[in-house]
């Protein structure tokens, strides 16, 4: 899959998921000042907030939409973890032409399983709405 672009309560994003879509994400970014998201499993979604400095609670609602649009984050039970750090804090290790790629200065957040719940049924009313 390519990047998917997400427009949600005036912030942009945008995801990537496999090899292809990962490393078009983590070339773009590189070097620069945005947040990048990520779940724990490897094979899973990967996100940029793109604009920079954004607050805690753009980080959070970010993380939220992860771990919505994660096939993990979608069937967990729990709370579920999400790693960001800056677009200037990764590099790719010498001689992986793979999706492999080093992030220094990670942070986790936990994101809340009521927030990723709240946030669906939200969804779904609006989705009704327009209908």
């Amino acid at each position: 899959m390519k990047v998917n672009k997400v427009k949600q309560r005036k912030m942009k994003m945008a995801f990537g998921k496999g090899e292809t879509g990962k490393n078009i994400i983590m070339k773009k970014y590189l070097g620069k000042g945005n947040v990048i998201l990520s779940s724990k499993e490897a094979e899973s979604l990967l996100g940029v907030i793109r604009k920079l400095n954004p607050s805690k609670e753009e980080i959070y609602l970010a993380g939220i939409l992860m771990a919505k649009y994660t096939q993990e984050g979608h069937d967990s039970k729990k709370d579920f973890p999400i790693y960001f750090f800056k677009g200037r804090d990764i590099s790719k290790p010498k001689g992986h032409e793979s999706e492999r790629w080093n992030a220094k200065n990670k942070k986790t957040l936990i994101i809340k399983k009521e927030d990723i719940e709240v946030n669906k049924l939200v969804d779904n009313i609006i989705n009704k709405k327009g209908k």
